[in-house]
């Protein structure tokens, strides 16, 4: 006859693999579990636990189903496997991190949307600059513009404005931007008149008479911001109008918008 009770001691039979399971209970690493045969597994009965919440979970998982973390815990430096009490790795010496120094996710800088100014923006460019260019060597034209971009700074400069970019043969100034004055928009009027007359008096030195120049200003609201240049960034409505001014403005003329006059 059989004896149930020293069966019981022993352990339960599994009949699909013929070997008794001892029932130890016991809670190992998922470093450790994975390097066991699937046959040793289920002889010694171990589970494998979350190393971050400790909940149980099936054999053959990666992530756990409960806190969705890795089971497996490995150093950030060396790749190393780590036991959950190791508070640095064996390998390389590099601290583990503990669950309560989690840090939230950075977030990413919001945009400075600039502050609102009252500005004068002055467009201006050469005109027929692409047929001269084409009938002159490059280092007859680069020394032309280099002498018309000192021209325009000096005259922006002296007259209180700053040049915020140039474009090709193009020159944008503004007045307002870091310094406000009163009379900010006579002054960017009477820059524009400077600098349409200088072109034209280096057009007769340079032996071409017909260079001429011609602006646009435009006063009003718009956004200064970081960006662009050291000066800021100048965005808006008024720069695109500023711009338009100075397309329809006659050569050797200055055309300035109502706000500007006003």
């Amino acid at each position: 006859m059989r004896d149930d009770r020293h069966q019981r001691d022993d352990g339960d039979l599994d009949h699909s693999v013929g070997v008794r399971q001892v029932k130890l209970n016991c809670v190992i690493p998922q470093s450790v579990w994975a390097g066991l045969t699937w046959s040793v597994r289920v002889i010694l009965g171990v589970r494998v636990h979350c190393p971050h919440c400790s909940s149980e979970q099936p054999d053959g998982r990666k992530f756990c189903g409960n806190c969705g973390k890795s089971l497996s815990l490995a150093c950030s430096n060396c790749g190393n496997p780590l036991e959950p009490k190791d508070k640095f790795c064996g390998q390389c010496g590099t601290k583990v991190p503990r669950a309560d120094e989690a840090t939230e996710p950075a977030t990413a800088p919001t945009a400075d949307p600039g502050e609102r100014r009252h500005v004068t923006v002055l467009f201006a460019d050469l005109v027929s600059f692409t047929t001269f260019s084409e009938s002159r060597d490059p280092e007859e034209v680069r020394d032309m513009l280099t002498r018309y971009f000192d021209v325009a700074h000096g005259i922006m400069e002296r007259f209180g404005g700053e040049i915020d970019k140039f474009i090709g043969d193009a020159v944008m100034a503004v007045w307002g931007a870091t310094v406000a004055r009163e009379d900010d928009p006579e002054r960017g009027v009477r820059a524009g008149l400077e600098l349409v007359d200088a072109v034209a008096a280096l057009g007769q030195e340079i032996g071409v008479p017909e260079l001429a120049a011609r602006a646009g200003v435009m006063s009003g609201e718009t956004s200064v911001g970081p960006g662009g240049n050291e000066k800021g960034l100048v965005v808006g409505d008024l720069v695109n109008v500023a711009s338009r001014l100075q397309s329809i403005a006659d050569p050797g003329t200055v055309f300035v918008g109502r706000s500007t006059m006003e």
